[in-house]
């Protein structure tokens, strides 16, 4: 990963731009956008990349595309033009990934999951994108932490939820968490159980592990939202996010045992007390019908 800026910035426009859906209007990016202390977040489009940044220290979580990516530098470098120090990734999906092509060269370790890391390399090594992989250089099972003197940063794995390998980004004196794709805001989630080790029950599980470990004043960041200006909230929304994947289950599970099929369970409609949620990406619904109904036994 020894790049000149010049290399990487040739490289990083050669890289696809087609892991993610396109919103049918053009994107203009609006800015970092500042949280507590530090601590902040930025959307465009994938998941939302959280960072902190002083003189001293660049922490970025989560990398996007390389396109948005290196929108994200543009603006982040009027705050500090340094190297990122550590980039962390929550979890394998392209859309949180992809932009270690042209984040890497400039980030001194990219940190993830040993089991992001697997997953990643399960699903991208092979095929046209193969090339434009870059993976974390260090691995954690057990908690990592860095201390920047001003900021204690905490990543935890508390098992499969919305893939095998997710990480939850603390930054504790700020007292902003990232979650990744653990909670999906006011839309239907993706459920990977295909190739990423979902679990819905683990997914449950580790909602409600995260609300028991992290303050209760904390502040969360989301992956993804119904607005991508709606990427931040309170343990309310961890719970809701939890509430929807027991009745999901509950749901699928009755009406599997009742015989239905996937198709009739789609077409009898919303999830029961969950019809305010919405189809970010077309399919979205289906997807998590078939994804439960695949993970059910019985």
């Amino acid at each position: 990963m020894n790049y000149t800026r010049r290399e990487f910035l040739t490289l990083a426009s050669l890289a696809p731009l087609a892991l993610w859906p396109r919103r049918s209007t053009v994107f203009l990016p609006e800015g970092l956008q500042s949280l507590r202390g530090d601590v902040g977040f930025y959307t465009e489009r994938g998941g939302t990349i959280g960072y902190y940044v002083t003189s001293d220290f660049l922490i970025v979580v989560d990398s996007q595309f390389p396109d948005t990516a290196e929108h994200f530098v543009q603006q982040i470098q009027s705050k500090n033009s340094r190297n990122i120090d550590i980039l962390f990734n929550t979890h394998h999906h392209g859309d949180h990934t992809a932009g270690n092509f042209f984040l890497g060269p400039m980030s001194d370790e990219i940190v993830a999951h040993k089991d992001a890391v697997r997953l990643q390399r399960k699903r991208y090594s092979t095929g046209e994108n193969a090339d434009k992989q870059v993976y974390a250089d260090t691995t954690f099972d057990e908690p990592f932490t860095v201390d920047t003197g001003s900021e204690q940063i905490n990543a935890r794995h508390f098992g499969p939820g919305h893939t095998g390998g997710d990480a939850i980004i603390h930054f504790e004196k700020a007292n902003v968490v990232h979650l990744g794709d653990l909670v999906f805001n006011n839309v239907y989630p993706v459920i990977d159980v295909d190739t990423g080790e979902a679990s819905i029950p683990g997914w449950i599980t580790v909602l409600e592990k995260a609300v028991k470990t992290y303050p209760s004043d904390a502040l969360f960041i989301f992956g993804h939202s119904v607005d991508d200006h709606d990427v931040t909230g309170s343990t309310a929304e961890l719970l809701r996010m939890r509430d929807y994947l027991t009745a999901l289950e509950e749901h699928v599970r009755k009406q599997k045992r009742a015989g239905k099929s996937v198709d009739e369970i789609v077409n009898a409609g919303f999830v029961p007390s969950f019809g305010h949620l919405k189809e970010r990406w077309k399919g979205a619904f289906r997807h998590n019908i078939e994804a439960t109904f695949k993970s059910i036994d019985e």
